[in-house]
């Protein structure tokens, strides 16, 4: 079963409230820290969450409406969707949700 996030609320599967992934941007090297928002995350089994074509990692269920995960290194700079693959067989599409870039890390400014 394949449905967009902006039909999960209508069908009653859950996306409810804002869905949302925070931060928007990161780093194509990946190690992000991405906060997923939604809900029924706890209803369908077990996520496996993948940003662009990429399996993230570390994926953690911290409520009915929140996944964190640390996001997989990307090929090269560009947008792309981020989509939860449940148990069940859901999926919960955020088109376009995340943009990886080849910005370098700042580790302090004087």
């Amino acid at each position: 079963m394949r449905r967009r996030c902006a039909w999960v609320l209508v069908l009653g599967l859950g996306c409810g409230g804002d869905p949302d992934v925070a931060p928007a941007r990161g780093r194509v090297a990946g190690g992000e820290h991405l906060r997923i928002s939604g809900a029924g995350f706890r209803d369908h089994g077990p996520p496996v969450v993948y940003v662009g074509p990429r399996a993230a990692k570390a994926v953690v269920v911290e409520s009915p409406s929140l996944l964190t995960v640390l996001t997989p290194q990307a090929d090269a700079a560009g947008t792309v969707d981020v989509a939860i693959h449940f148990a069940d067989g859901t999926v919960v599409e955020y088109p376009g949700a995340f943009t990886y870039t080849d910005e370098g890390m700042v580790l302090r400014v004087e």
